[in-house]
């Protein structure tokens, strides 16, 4: 729950600036959004 909240501040707070695909948060565990086709990258990231 606190990460799905946590992930819709952030993309709800960068929506004008990027693009995404969150389209609404009814209920604080559900995140609902467009279906997109994935694409095949694979990262780390260390710091």
């Amino acid at each position: 729950q606190v990460l799905n909240q946590i992930a819709a501040y952030f993309l709800q707070s960068t929506a004008d600036l990027v693009p995404n695909w969150l389209l609404d948060t009814p209920d604080p565990m559900v995140s609902a959004g467009y279906r997109c086709e994935g694409f095949p990258v694979e990262m780390i990231i260390r710091g």
